[in-house]
């Protein structure tokens, strides 16, 4: 998460769970469109989640858990998220 805390793992539903690894616990589940995450990255102020899977990035809201936007790629799959120190998505990779 932004500061450490929080933790997404891989999922093979069309879930992404948010986890307090201190906890033990599940926090949150979101519903994504797609077949489980293949990356997900917070932004740096914990407000928003992007998950991709293929080349589709979704966007969610952290406090609501809703979808705010959805991003289709370029053709291949995204292996990387890059977020920069403004909160935006700088790069699919």
């Amino acid at each position: 998460g932004p500061s450490g805390e929080l933790a997404v793992p891989n999922r093979v539903d069309q879930t992404v769970e948010i986890w307090d690894p201190a906890a033990g616990e599940i926090i949150r589940v979101l519903q994504n469109e797609s077949i489980g995450p293949a990356k997900a990255v917070f932004d740096p102020a914990g407000e928003w989640l992007a998950a991709s899977t293929g080349s589709v990035v979704e966007i969610f809201d952290l406090e609501t858990g809703e979808i705010m936007t959805t991003i289709r790629a370029h053709e291949a799959p995204i292996l990387r998220i890059g977020v920069n120190g403004d909160a935006q998505i700088e790069g699919l990779f």
